[in-house]
């Protein structure tokens, strides 16, 4: 099987694209949680970050002078896979990721 070593930056956010692609199909993630990737390149790992919205707070009022901005919490999820390491391995981390974020 295949390891990363050849795949640049790109070639693993389109990869993490088709995996989330492929995970939807089966379990739906929340549109509203804005789950975003973010690939780093090592020297020797690539460096992935999940980021989404884990809460809103909202704060309707009807007053201009007492109104406060709606506040958007969000959460992360790190981890990191070798150059060596196989798709296999990536594909593993990356549905891990998916399910922690739709518990």
């Amino acid at each position: 099987m295949k390891n990363l070593e050849k795949f640049t930056k790109e070639m693993i956010d389109g990869f993490i694209a088709g995996t989330q692609a492929s995970y939807e199909r089966g379990d739906v993630i929340d549109p509203r949680k804005e789950l975003t990737f973010v690939v780093t390149d090592g020297d020797d790992k690539f460096y992935i970050k999940a980021i989404w919205i884990k809460e809103i707070t909202y704060f309707p009022t009807n007053d201009p002078t007492i109104d406060i901005d709606t506040k958007y919490f969000f959460t992360d999820y790190y981890f990191s896979v070798y150059k060596t390491d196989t798709l296999r391995k990536l594909s593993h981390e990356i549905h891990e990721t998916l399910d922690f974020i739709n518990e």
